[in-house]
């Protein structure tokens, strides 16, 4: 997990549509620290999605807490999808029992599919893993052969 700059959160320039930030220190990042689990799904994340994945990062400055209505002695766990939802913030004190891989996992992916409506691995592991509903639009003149059967 890297560093980012408070003005290069959701930046238009990003590398990845999808960003976690953790707003705390960087040292809870590392094993046995707090957050460890946070580093470690965006460990699992690189082997279990090929495309949409996340970017990763932290913040330490109390000011870009401030700056995204946060309170600035608090830590947060942000995700960050783009233009289509609002972000959804965890705080660390509050919601430290659903700081583990597999809630963190499946916040990515709820997160990541009600940002962006695609079908990829990350929306099959939302329906399969999850067994999150899906709507399905099949547009005949689009099927082919398939609109026949």
């Amino acid at each position: 997990m890297k560093f980012v700059k408070c003005y290069n959160i959701q930046n238009w320039e990003r590398q990845y549509n999808d960003e976690i930030v953790y707003f705390g220190k960087a040292e809870d990042l590392e094993k046995g620290g707090k957050m460890y689990p946070l580093a470690l799904t965006s460990m699992a994340e690189r082997y279990k999605f090929g495309e949409g994945r996340y970017a990763y990062y932290y913040n330490d400055e109390p000011g870009c807490r401030e700056h995204r209505e946060l309170d600035a002695e608090k830590e947060y766990i942000v995700f960050f999808n783009g233009e289509n939802i609002a972000p959804f913030a965890m705080d660390v004190e509050k919601d430290k029992d659903k700081i583990t891989l597999d809630n963190l996992l499946y916040e990515t992916t709820n997160r990541a599919t009600h940002g962006e409506a695609k079908w990829g691995a990350r929306a099959n592991s939302a329906i399969f893993d999850y067994k999150r509903n899906v709507f399905l639009y099949m547009h005949k003149e689009k099927m082919g052969k398939l609109a026949k059967l």
